[in-house]
């Protein structure tokens, strides 16, 4: 097999890049107050799976059959954000925390006020959707608010990671 040149590299087609992405709430959790013009600035984020139930099996004149096809798709993301100079994400995530369960009164808001539904679009290099994910009734589970580094960055906070759980996520291409 010959080398590949550079007009064969030329020719090849365009990659579809999907570092890029939007994330917005299609719902949001009612037990909080959202001004109107907060968006999640996102720099990085896991993308949902599906996850295989164990098969059913079953024994058929003496030969082992599974079952396929069942499928969960409850699982957990991980959204990477970036802090604005107002601290408003990082007052969104505490106000969120908060309503799952109150740290100082130990009182947990109801389902229905605590989950959110949110989009996630990957996008290519012209900022046109290629896939969206629809997660249902999301939650956070875990945060890290990052650190301090006067060193990096002009002193600013470094990327805060949430993870949310959710109940159901389906995917398609845009």
């Amino acid at each position: 097999m010959s080398a590949i040149n550079y007009g064969q590299c030329r020719s090849l087609p365009d990659l579809a890049v999907r570092y890029q992405f939007d994330v917005y709430f299609t719902r949001r959790p009612s037990g909080l107050e959202i001004p109107s013009n907060f968006s999640l600035r996102c720099t990085g984020t896991s993308i949902p799976t599906r996850m295989a139930n164990e098969p059913d099996e079953l024994w058929v004149s003496g030969f082992r059959v599974s079952q396929p096809g069942l499928e969960s798709s409850a699982g957990e993301i991980t959204l990477t954000l970036f802090e604005t100079v107002d601290m408003a994400v990082t007052k969104f995530i505490n106000d969120w925390r908060e309503l799952n369960c109150s740290n100082d009164a130990g009182i947990q808001a109801p389902r229905s006020q605590v989950t959110a539904d949110l989009k996630l679009k990957l996008l290519n290099r012209q900022k046109q959707p290629t896939w969206i994910y629809t997660l249902q009734d999301c939650w956070i589970s875990d945060v890290s608010m990052g650190d301090l580094d006067a060193t990096t960055r002009s002193g600013i906070m470094n990327d805060i990671s949430i993870t949310l759980q959710y109940d159901h996520h389906d995917g398609s291409p845009a």
